[in-house]
């Protein structure tokens, strides 16, 4: 669909950015229809904690805060002659 993913993104790179999000969101539907068909207290409250078990795994894999460096910068850092890694992610 051409609307939902940005200019240039395969659906297969759509897919591999967002694989947490959507394997997580599988598990959840699945476990509330069998939780929904138990209909008991101690059920929600199991799906409630994989909830926040989820959750708090998504929060503890994300990379911490970038290190944003003007072009100077970089170009003072590469042309120093020292080695230098530079790396780049997507922090999502």
């Amino acid at each position: 669909m051409p609307g939902l993913q940005p200019a240039g993104m395969t659906t297969r790179q759509l897919l591999n950015r967002n694989s947490y999000v959507l394997a997580a969101g599988l598990v959840l539907m699945l476990a509330a229809a069998f939780v929904a068909r138990l209909e008991t207290w101690a059920a929600w409250l199991a799906w409630i904690l994989a909830v926040v078990l989820l959750w708090a795994a998504w929060l503890s894999l994300r990379p911490g805060r970038g290190t944003l460096l003007s072009d100077a910068e970089i170009e003072q850092l590469v042309g120093s002659g020292k080695p230098v890694l530079l790396v780049l992610y997507s922090n999502y």
